[in-house]
């Protein structure tokens, strides 16, 4: 076993000193931490990608959200003028036929009387 530590490579003998010394072990969890570390980075990088693009879409979705808003506003405007006209349109024929309906009441009462006089 000296023989090999002598004449054995220097990676050989870094080896076989530092697993004398328990180091092996340390270095496994350096590597491991390593790779943990460097997986948490990736993980932290496609975050960040995913928050931008977040970030993109709610601005497109406060516009799309404004423009249904104003939209329904509108509508909701559109209707209420509609109802105004239609309301203002029935009572100007109302006005319009109320000499007409006073006749017909005035006719029909005058044919009432008729009628009862011819019947009594």
């Amino acid at each position: 076993m000296v023989d090999s530590i002598v004449n054995g490579s220097t990676i050989d003998r870094r080896q076989l000193i530092e697993e004398a010394a328990g180091i092996n072990k340390y270095k496994t969890r350096r590597r491991l931490a390593q790779r943990k570390l460097e997986s948490t980075e990736h993980d932290l990088v496609r975050i960040a990608d995913l928050l931008e693009e977040v970030e993109r879409s709610s601005g497109s979705l406060r516009r799309q959200v404004w423009k249904y808003e104003r939209h329904q506003r509108l509508t909701q405007d559109i209707q209420d003028i509609e109802i105004l006209i239609a309301y203002h349109d029935f009572m100007t024929l109302r006005q319009q036929t109320e000499p007409v309906r006073a006749k017909i009441l005035e006719q029909t009462r005058q044919k009432e009387m008729i009628s009862t006089r011819i019947h009594t």
